[in-house]
């Protein structure tokens, strides 16, 4: 078992986790998760505080000194993350837990970062929608964000899905030499080899390379990435498919702008997705964190996915949404 030692400072503005490990990670990566805003380095893996402007959750045009969130989770529960890592109250310590795990099994943020994947980590998650999407030929490419490379543009479905499992709100990430050879050798395309992370450009990228079916993953925070990429895509004369994932936090203003502009909404721990976005839904699947498909598109791709599962389905008519009573703990 890796050694591990927690450092909580005096001003309680971080917690410092210290782990040797078979894996070790190279370089530095800001994720958040569960609410909770997290550095990742060589010096082991810290809780951080929300920095001014550049946080994930909610509006960052109303962010002040006062609203920024304080270090920590502010997500209390997760059914996804309880049914995923055994989490039922959610701690520093389990956030930490639960990305070092990733670290030990899929190697995410070092060099042994786990490429491809032909599991289903979640029934309904982005990755393995697209995926599916790209082996029935719907979608041509993906344009997604991998630690260790930024943003980046996929083909092959088996790669979208281990890229896109238990990455959650990658703010930002150094390029990992492995990481950007490996994707390379799998006909994947990198932006660039500083790790930017630019969905807007990821998508020009590809309308490039010649692709004309391109679903594009977008956080939540970011929904003016939608209307541009929905935008450029009318006058390219391109299908873009915008899913927006990690959208715990988002204002009314920003749910309204991905209610208008996304084909797939994923509610995660979000009030106003389930408030302003759900309503205006053509299809929903799950129900403790919903899916909302917005559009024909969005609702062809989710359906395709669901035709593709083993498991028994049910499908009703019904109003949206339809919440069942294990949902993520608070809502934000």
């Amino acid at each position: 078992m890796p050694q591990k030692r927690i450092i909580r400072c005096v001003n309680d503005k971080y917690i410092h986790v210290v782990q040797r490990s078979m894996k070790a990670v190279t370089g530095s990566h800001v994720v958040e998760t569960a609410g909770a805003r997290v550095a990742i380095d060589e010096d082991g893996i810290r809780i951080e505080a929300a920095v001014k402007g550049s946080t994930m959750f909610g509006c960052t045009e109303v962010c002040t000194e006062e609203n920024v969130p304080k270090p920590g989770p502010r997500v209390k529960f997760c059914p996804v993350r309880s049914r995923l890592y055994g989490i039922q109250e959610e701690t520093d310590e389990t956030v930490i837990a639960s990305i070092q795990q990733n670290i030990e099994e899929y190697g995410m943020y070092t060099p042994m970062r786990k490429l491809t994947d032909q599991g289903r980590t979640v029934s309904f998650g982005a990755s393995e929608i697209i995926a599916d999407a790209i082996a029935d030929g719907l979608v041509d490419c993906a344009v997604m964000v991998c630690d260790g490379a930024g943003t980046v543009l996929l083909t092959n479905p088996d790669v979208v899905r281990a890229v896109g499992a238990h990455m959650t709100g990658l703010i930002s990430t150094t390029p990992i030499q492995s990481t950007l050879d490996g994707l390379r050798a799998m006909g994947s395309i990198i932006l660039d080899e500083e790790g930017s992370i630019d969905q807007l450009q990821g998508f020009g990228r590809a309308v490039e390379e010649g692709y004309h079916s391109i679903a594009v993953t977008i956080v939540g925070r970011e929904n003016h990435l939608a209307h541009q990429i929905k935008t450029q895509a009318k006058g390219k004369n391109v299908d873009a498919h915008v899913f927006a994932c990690h959208t715990t936090g988002v204002c009314g203003f920003s749910a309204e702008i991905l209610a208008g502009f996304c084909d797939v909404v994923y509610a995660c721990a979000s009030r106003q997705v389930r408030h302003t976005i759900a309503p205006k839904a053509k299809l929903q699947m799950g129900s403790s964190v919903p899916v909302f498909g917005m559009t024909d598109a969005g609702k062809k791709l989710m359906l395709n996915s669901a035709a593709r599962m083993d498991e028994p389905l049910l499908l009703v008519k019904e109003r949206i949404p339809n919440l069942e009573s294990d949902q993520p703990r608070p809502l934000l």
